[in-house]
């Protein structure tokens, strides 16, 4: 399951019993300077990723400020069920972005 995701676009994928997960964010940690004010860039990341297979949550992540930009999260997932794999992604703004699969 690859899930890739802009800003509020995600990309889920699954081969092979992994679920691959790409979240298009920019994540400015709140430590990056602005080079024309001078000052710094708000901070604005991913904090949580969630996801659920059938309404059960198979996995919860908290972020901080060491996630890169654009996170990108596989992980292995065996399951012998069909249905739908549902991941969503809260950035600092309270923004949700959803993406739902079937597999």
């Amino acid at each position: 399951i690859h899930f890739f995701t802009r800003v509020n676009r995600n990309t889920v994928k699954t081969k092979e019993d992994f679920i691959t997960t790409r979240i298009k964010h920019p994540n400015f940690s709140g430590l990056q300077k602005d080079q024309d004010s001078g000052g710094y860039i708000p901070e604005w990341i991913v904090r949580q990723i969630r996801y659920d297979f059938n309404g059960e949550r198979i996995l919860a992540v908290e972020n901080d400020i060491s996630i890169s930009q654009d996170p990108y999260l596989k992980f292995k997932f065996v399951t012998n069920d069909k249905g739908t794999l549902t991941v969503s992604a809260t950035d600092t703004k309270s923004t949700i972005f959803l993406k739902s699969k079937e597999i």
